[in-house]
Parts: C-alpha cells; sequence; structure tokens
C-alpha cells in the first residue's frame, strides 16, 4: 500500500461524507443536495474508508494497521476541513461584489 494512495483514499472518504451533509454541500455546490446525490455520497465515502482500512490491514496487520489509519484519518480530516473553509470562504467573497479577495 502507498502511503499516498491511502491518504487520498482518506481525504476522499471524509470529503465524500462531509458532502452528503446540506450545510457542507451548499458551501461548495451552491444548492442543496437531493436525497439520492447525498446518498451516492455518503456510500462512496464510506467505500473509500473500508478500502483504506483493508488495505492497511494486508499491509500492516490489524494493530498497526488500525494506528496508521488513525493517524492518516486524524490529517485527512483536517485537510478536508480546511478545504471545506477555505471554500465557504471564496464563496462568501464571491458573491459580495465590494468584498476584497
Amino acid at each position: 500500500m502507498s502511503g499516498i494512495a491511502a491518504f487520498i483514499l482518506c481525504v476522499a472518504g471524509f470529503a465524500g461524507t462531509a458532502l452528503a451533509k446540506g450545510p457542507h454541500h451548499r458551501a461548495v455546490f451552491d444548492r442543496e443536495p437531493t436525497g439520492v446525490r447525498s446518498h451516492i455520497f455518503r456510500v462512496a465515502g464510506y467505500a473509500a474508508f473500508a478500502v483504506t482500512l483493508g488495505l492497511a490491514i494486508a499491509e500492516f496487520g490489524v494493530g498497526y494497521g488500525l494506528v496508521v489509519l488513525a493517524a492518516l484519518a486524524n490529517v485527512a480530516g483536517l485537510v478536508v476541513a480546511g478545504l471545506l473553509a477555505w471554500s465557504a470562504g471564496r464563496t462568501r467573497r464571491a458573491s459580495h461584489p465590494d468584498a476584497r479577495l
């Protein structure tokens, strides 16, 4: 398992589960998520987490694989939270013509 691939899967998992929620979906796409779209994002996010967990356990064993997954998930969660906050700020500034960039 490549560390970069596992990290990308964790970021995708967090992004999918975050975009399944209304406020985060509105911040990125400027509209409410439909029920089907929300379900797709949620399932894709959980699937990315499951694949990452399987890869980490296959590579490092159960004990160390779970520790690796926890570390990757912590960093990936911070990355997604930062990107969502940045995206919301950009959307807010773009909607106000007098706002400074």
